[in-house]
């Protein structure tokens, strides 16, 4: 018989398990309370890297930073989703602090290592982002305009709402001032004058559903901005495009996919439609990759379908090549998957997520299945062997029709939701709904300051905001030392705290007192200190005017992120 020891002798290390225990317990607590940054997708293809081969592929705009800035107010729903982060238990965020600093490049940040000593030490997480604007006093009025097309769950009657019915003269920032003419796609072909009479059935032109290239930039479908390196494997549809038009000819497009070794989601399956929903194009697909998991329940392919197939992504993207015109106008549902996924750039979109809307609430889709019960009365996606491509590319077809056979606002619950005096096709196309960034915060019980070395306030001000410019913290302080010291002050009384130092270093500098990046860097670590735990703080570097061959041109800026951890 094993004879227990006495408690006595078992007591300090009952003890020391406890303590173990409650401290494990505990730790796990702590980590649940503090909120926590991340790069995702389009974030993580414009990270930056020391290493010069590995140059990222993706570019931030200054919308994206005002967007990361906007979600930290948190709440059990997100107000508005980043496409290039996420920023988990947001609620958590005690203050939100945006340093803009023009003048300093990506190319200063990288080659200049000793001067931005601190700053690395901080941050980790640096993405690239365009060039600013050069004027600071449009560079600050764009962070204080958030579009409400942008925003999930805004009901469109707040007080500080301001309508620019025409969207030119809206606030513009740098990412709403991309058109397809901006070297983005080679648009130089005249106008096709097609003999096939469809599009006279329509009571408005087809042309006004189509994506601007704001809400392509926006839902991630694949594009090559200005001066950004063609990504590896993706090409144009055409080499060269028509100018669309109204009688423009209706392409329904649908892939499926599969998840391969590299963990990314790869073409199997490829069907297009044309607007009078005869099948053109239909094959399966074999990726290079390993398939890890066919995606049977959704594809609705199997290995063995796949095992005689030769048919690779190049040959897809040739054959779509050459069935498509020049002018032609792709319509699915959700159609930057299927785009990735085929790899293709194609110029003229018509996606049903974004021109119907069951929801109410703009942001929110609804799904291909439940529009085409609702709208067409059919049952699509009911078969236990999967998705069918044809029938999901004909029924976003239907879609698309069904509503140009009625109204810009049939179907979409969200426009409804406005208020009715409002041109809503204006409204949807123009995107002229914004708010105040000053005014939104406000609604939510949290001030906001702003630290210039211009007047912010100085152009695009709406009058029904001249009571929130008189109740914000603003100064207008004349070099960069001075905004740091207001900064700091400012950011110990507001929640968001929005600071810019002047463009042009060297202006400021003199024999007895040079400024450097050294001293940025100094400004930035002393900033960083004086804030409290669990603090994001954003700085973002906005590029520089240069001249490279005789040529003006743009360096790329660097946005930097961090959540303070501890004291």
């Amino acid at each position: 018989m094993i004879r227990r020891p006495p408690r006595s002798t078992l007591f300090p290390y009952t003890t020391l398990f406890r303590s173990m225990k409650y401290k494990i317990i505990n730790n796990r607590i702590e980590a649940l309370s503090k909120p926590v940054f991340s790069l995702t997708g389009i974030g993580l293809r414009a990270k930056v890297a020391d290493d010069e081969s590995s140059e990222s592929t993706s570019k931030l705009f200054l919308e994206d930073v005002q967007h990361l800035a906007v979600r930290s107010l948190g709440g059990k729903v997100p107000l508005i989703q980043t496409r290039w982060c996420k920023l988990q238990r947001s609620s958590r965020v005690s203050k939100t602090v945006l340093l803009v600093v023009q003048g300093v490049s990506e190319d200063d940040y990288k080659k200049q290592e000793k001067s931005f000593k601190r700053i690395r030490k901080i941050f980790n997480e640096v993405v690239r982002v365009t060039p600013l604007q050069q004027d600071s006093c449009s560079v600050i009025s764009d962070l204080l305009w958030v579009s409400t097309a942008n925003l999930k769950h805004f009901k469109g009657k707040h007080k500080n709402v301001h309508l620019f019915a025409d969207a030119q003269n809206a606030p513009l920032t740098d990412l709403k001032k991309v058109t397809l003419e901006d070297g983005l796609f080679n648009i130089t072909l005249k106008p096709i004058l097609w003999n096939d009479t469809k599009f006279l059935a329509d009571v408005f032109p087809r042309t006004s559903l189509l994506l601007s290239p704001v809400q392509m930039i926006e839902d991630n479908f694949p594009l090559i901005l200005p001066h950004e390196k063609p990504v590896d494997g993706y090409v144009f549809t055409k080499k060269e495009y028509a100018k669309v038009t109204p009688s423009s000819p209706l392409f329904g497009v649908d892939c499926e996919m599969c998840l391969t070794s590299t963990g990314q989601h790869e073409l199997t399956k490829i069907s297009i439609v044309n607007e009078n929903f005869d099948v053109v194009y239909d094959t399966l697909v074999k990726p290079y990759n390993k398939i890890v998991n066919y995606l049977t329940s959704f594809s609705g392919v199997t290995e063995a379908m796949l095992n005689p197939v030769h048919t690779r992504i190049e040959d897809v993207q040739k054959k779509v090549s050459e069935i498509l015109p020049p002018d032609a106008i792709l319509c699915g549902h959700s159609l930057n998957f299927d785009l990735h996924a085929m790899k293709m750039i194609h110029p003229y979109i018509i996606d049903t997520s974004f021109i119907y809307n069951l929801s109410g609430t703009r942001g929110t889709k609804s799904s291909l299945k439940s529009l085409a019960k609702c709208f067409l009365n059919e049952n699509i996606q009911n078969e236990m062997s999967g998705h069918d491509s044809v029938e999901d590319s004909r029924a976003s077809l239907m879609l698309v029709l069904l509503k140009l056979r009625k109204s810009p606002n049939f179907g979409d619950l969200s426009i409804s939701k406005q208020n009715a005096t409002v041109d809503q096709e204006v409204f949807c196309h123009t995107r002229g709904f914004v708010i105040s960034l000053i005014g939104l915060f406000k609604s939510y019980d949290k001030k906001v300051g702003v630290v210039s070395c211009s007047d912010p306030f100085r152009s695009q001000m709406p009058p029904e905001l001249e009571e929130l410019k008189s109740s914000t913290t603003v100064f207008n302080l004349p070099t960069n030392k001075a905004v740091y010291k207001a900064t700091v002050k400012t950011a110990a009384d507001n929640y968001l705290t929005i600071a810019h130092m002047k463009e042009n270093w060297v202006e400021d500098a003199t024999e007895e007192n040079p400024v450097t990046f050294s001293d940025l860097d100094k400004y930035c670590k002393r900033i960083y200190k004086s804030l409290p735990v669990n603090t994001l703080f954003i700085i973002l570097f906005g590029g520089k005017s240069s001249k490279k061959d005789g040529l003006n041109c743009s360096d790329n800026g660097v946005c930097l992120v961090n959540i303070k951890e501890s004291m």
